[in-house]
């Protein structure tokens, strides 16, 4: 039960992570990666490894799936963005935070106790010298 913290923090670091990557983009470098990928595998197969990775990457061969990925980025960038009207219609972010801000309770006031340190003679009894070591014999 004692890792069960750790993998539930795990799991929203993972979570955010995944959120933040698709909130700039990112899936479609993944999927990017993914065509590229398959583009050298099938290109190398056919013509060798030094030739598939130059036909890869050279922009002059894409597979379906990069023409695909490339329509999606600019249909995404094609979106109209909806303007913020004053007669209601559309998004208005007015009045957005509330009226009364929650009330915080102080702080519980906590005493905290003396460290124990420990006196000069106890902590010279504690931390001996150590023994000293014949000279190592030639052999």
């Amino acid at each position: 039960m004692s890792n069960h913290p750790r993998a539930l923090r795990f799991l929203r670091i993972i979570l955010v992570l995944t959120g933040c990557l698709h909130l700039c983009g990112g899936h479609y470098g993944v999927m990017q990666m993914f065509a590229w990928g398959k583009m050298i595998v099938d290109y190398s197969s056919e013509k060798g490894v030094v030739a598939g990775i130059s036909e890869t990457f050279d922009g002059q061969h894409p597979c379906e799936l990069c023409k695909s990925i490339a329509k999606a980025k600019s249909d995404d960038t094609k979106l109209p963005q909806t303007p913020v009207k004053a007669d209601g219609k559309g998004l208005e972010l007015k009045n957005f935070l509330p009226a009364k801000l929650a009330d915080l309770a102080k702080p519980r006031s906590c005493i905290f106790r003396a460290a124990p340190f420990l006196s000069p003679e106890d902590a010279t009894l504690r931390f001996l010298p150590a023994p000293e070591m014949p000279p190592p014999r030639r052999a």
